[in-house]
């Protein structure tokens, strides 16, 4: 990178956000959520189940519940629940339960299909925004997925597979997993029927990064899933840092099959890439915008995020930049600023750095005549950053209609010296 004057003048959008963290701070607040297959036709008719289960509820005071298995005694479950929780959605014995008040705004709900041999287990989803946490946005999604031959036994019509159904029922809605944690945090808590699953067949391996699926419905997955917490079959999972979760509690009643857990997530903390606030964009019109721009920092090929980094590790660093609804369709730009060592730089057309000074009209931009669609990747750099030391920082925008959009929360690295 050339050198230039040090301490040049902020671009605009730094300043804005320089002077908006003056004022506010963000609220670092929890999201418990509880996951457990309750074998609803255990509570239906049984007060002695059903108290005991209220109990539980009652004692885990769980922000999101996710249940399968309701069934029968859906009834019963809507009776302990109902006066603190809404029943956001319900599909085949899927239930997701949402505490009530102003802390969450539901954005959507929905369902993706899934089988066990002939029998429907289609998946429940819930997009919602916490207004606790600078309106960070969580995907949760709830499963039941089919018994494997490992288990039963000529469960799945193909015997070379254990687990077909298992795979085809992840494998629908992988995609929208994987575009979603580029917007916030994603969680998974299912019942995954995870009993002696050979290698290659594994959906808790595939969600970590750390295995692939051999059934030909996909094969890997960059989402890099943290296995949270399990107890039998069931596990809660989600996309983010690992030191945001605490593994809160498990348990194993009388009824129900396979226990409950419980998971705790600081979602405040969270971050969808390496970046935190994604989703907090602004416009240099100085209006809030609702376009997504998020970044984030792998090593070798790997889709683990970081923010440190050794000088002599092999780097990429990417963008994704999701516009807002009715930019869709039209033509744009796309900006990268980096700022390194009191210096300002801008990737050009031809990729490369150039200083800037930090004035508007001088930022030149990285993509012209760019067709805003609904998702757009952006590759900053891939290689060594031989030389570098200290922090590396990275912005990220597009311009439509003459204006400039932006998300002021920058992707922060470290970079160390592995010379010694």
């Amino acid at each position: 990178m050339t050198p230039m004057n040090r301490h040049p003048q902020l671009p605009i959008f730094i300043t804005v956000f320089v002077l908006i963290l003056g004022f506010q701070q963000a609220s670092a607040d929890s999201v418990k959520i509880l996951e457990w297959n309750i074998s609803g036709n255990e509570l239906n008719g049984n007060i002695t189940n059903q108290n005991a289960a209220a109990a539980i509820f009652n004692s885990e005071n769980a922000d999101i519940i996710a249940l399968q298995e309701t069934g029968s005694g859906a009834d019963e479950i809507a009776a302990i629940l109902a006066a603190d929780y809404v029943l956001a959605v319900a599909i085949d014995g899927q239930e997701i339960w949402l505490r009530s008040g102003e802390r969450f705004q539901i954005d959507s709900t929905g369902s993706w299909p899934g089988l066990c041999n002939t029998r429907s287990l289609d998946g429940a989803t819930l997009s919602l925004t916490d207004l606790n946490s600078d309106d960070r946005r969580l995907y949760v999604y709830i499963a039941h997925f089919c018994i494997p031959d490992t288990f039963a036994g000529n469960v799945d019509i193909n015997p070379n597979v254990s687990n077909e159904d298992q795979q085809e029922h992840l494998c629908i809605i992988i995609d929208d997993m994987e575009a979603n944690a580029a917007l916030g945090v994603v969680l998974i808590a299912a019942d995954f029927n995870d009993i002696n699953i050979p290698t290659g067949e594994s959906l808790i391996s595939f969600l970590e990064g750390t295995g692939t699926l051999n059934g030909g419905f996909c094969t890997a997955t960059a989402i890099a899933m943290t296995d949270v917490i399990r107890t039998d079959v069931t596990h809660i999972m989600g996309t983010s840092d690992p030191e945001n979760y605490t593994a809160a509690a498990a348990g194993n009643p009388s009824f129900g099959q396979h226990g409950y857990v419980v998971a705790t997530l600081e979602l405040a903390n969270s971050d969808s890439g390496s970046e935190p606030g994604a989703g907090t964009s602004r416009g240099t019109d100085g209006n809030a915008s609702t376009a997504i721009i998020s970044g984030r920092v792998t090593i070798d090929g790997t889709s683990v995020e970081v923010s440190t980094v050794l000088d002599t590790d092999h780097v990429a660093i990417t963008g994704t930049v999701v516009p807002e609804p009715n930019h869709n369709g039209q033509t744009g730009a796309l900006y990268i600023v980096i700022a390194y060592d009191g210096d300002l730089f801008f990737k050009d057309t031809s990729d490369a750095f150039i200083a800037w000074n930090g004035e508007l009209n001088s930022l030149g931009t990285y993509r012209e005549g760019v067709s805003l669609e609904a998702s757009i990747s952006i590759d900053v750099f891939d290689g060594q950053l031989l030389g570098l030391r200290g922090t590396l920082e990275i912005f990220f925008a597009y311009s439509a209609q003459d204006i400039l959009y932006y998300n002021p929360t920058l992707v922060s690295l470290e970079i160390e010296d592995n010379s010694g």
